[in-house]
């Protein structure tokens, strides 16, 4: 598993907005980039046959097969903010360590705000720098989440 990993890294790209090396690059849920020279290895060392576009995900998933996928808010989780006044929030050292620990340790780190939901200003630019600042490492940031009062979901639960 260590020398997957370790491959995988020497081979991969980065995501877009964090600047850091990650273990997978994902568009709907499948790596988009491996070298052709690991490839190959990697293919004999899992037994694996098969097309470029099949083989990808089952290396994902066995990758995966010890980690976990976190979607994770910003403002009130990683960092304080009043009354949606975002230049004014304040980060959350001590939890941005723990997800970037867990990051770290080839986890996904998925960040989803509702930044600009309601008022429809663009704070996405502003946001990449504010996480990039506080040194927040992620495989996404997502701007999309929706304002509502509450939110129901049966995995909702707090791990830090």
């Amino acid at each position: 598993m260590y020398l997957l990993l370790l491959l995988l890294i020497s081979c991969v790209h980065s995501f877009h907005f964090y600047p850091t090396f990650n273990v997978f690059r994902i568009k709907e849920n499948k790596p988009l980039y491996f070298s052709s020279c690991t490839l190959p290895f990697l293919m004999k060392e899992y037994n694996i046959t098969g097309d470029y576009e099949d083989i990808l995900p089952i290396l994902y998933k066995k990758y995966m097969e010890d980690k976990k996928i976190y979607y994770v808010d910003i403002d009130n989780t990683i960092c304080s903010t009043e009354k949606s006044d975002y230049i004014s929030s304040y980060p959350d050292y001590n939890i941005i360590s723990k997800l970037n620990e867990l990051f770290e340790k080839g986890n996904e780190i998925h960040y989803f705000t509702a930044r600009g939901m309601v008022s429809k200003k663009d704070w996405s630019v502003f946001t990449i720098r504010q996480l990039h600042f506080w040194g927040v490492k992620y495989n996404t940031l997502n701007m999309g989440k929706p304002h509502y009062d509450y939110w129901i979901d049966d995995k909702s639960q707090v791990t830090l």
